[in-house]
């Protein structure tokens, strides 16, 4: 159906620990580590990972206008970005994703925090980041699958409101288009998202090109 926002109640996310690792050894505290602590840091691992619940959508859109700043999409609205609009100079459509893993990891991070067990609520809070990240790149794997039956594909980059010149006002732009309040999603006065870990992002649908 036309302009049909799909929503995933639950995205079977697989987090490698070695994806929690990686932003964790950006932390100086988290370097060099004996093995009680590794095992320490893999049982708050599996603890974050399940209170992480993914969700998320997705919707196509085409684009009907463009020049070197904007896009404008079939549905009327126009996202501004010169950083964009050449990501998707070679796109007739957009792909417009949205993912989070709702409250209770940013809960349990903070109250990690005020209970002084600080390593805990890093862990915690990078698990929450990884498995948003990794809900929305599930989602944009399952549409790649999908627009490989039409001879088209996922523009390898995308992008998120807040980045580069993509301005959060583009954030209210995408919330209103996905009803993004049925994931529990709201806007906060900053256009920041709460929950924390959730993350949207805009790809282009291009053609393949026959060989």
């Amino acid at each position: 159906m036309a302009n049909q926002v799909f929503y995933f109640g639950n995205i079977p996310v697989v987090l490698p620990e070695d994806t929690v690792y990686s932003r964790l050894g950006r932390n100086r505290f988290l370097n060099k580590m004996p093995e009680a602590q590794k095992n320490l840091i893999g049982k708050y691992i599996a603890e974050g990972i399940a209170l992480c619940h993914p969700t998320g959508c997705w919707l196509r859109l085409n684009i009907v206008e463009r020049d070197s700043k904007s896009v404008k999409l079939e549905n009327g609205d126009m996202l501004t970005s010169a950083s964009l609009a050449e990501l998707l100079a070679s796109s007739h459509a957009v792909l417009l994703t949205a993912s989070t893993v709702g409250a209770g990891i940013v809960e349990a991070a903070t109250a990690a925090s005020n209970a002084g067990e600080g390593v805990k609520a890093l862990v915690y809070d990078a698990v929450g980041s990884e498995m948003a990240d990794e809900a929305i790149g599930w989602i944009h794997g399952y549409i790649g699958q999908q627009l490989k039956r039409g001879s088209e594909k996922l523009t390898r980059r995308r992008f998120s409101p807040g980045y580069g010149d993509l301005g959060l006002e583009n954030q209210q732009i995408i919330y209103d288009i996905l009803n993004l309040e049925k994931l529990g999603i709201r806007l906060n006065d900053s256009l920041i998202m709460v929950p924390e870990k959730s993350v949207t992002a805009i790809s282009g649908i291009e053609r393949n090109q026959v060989v």
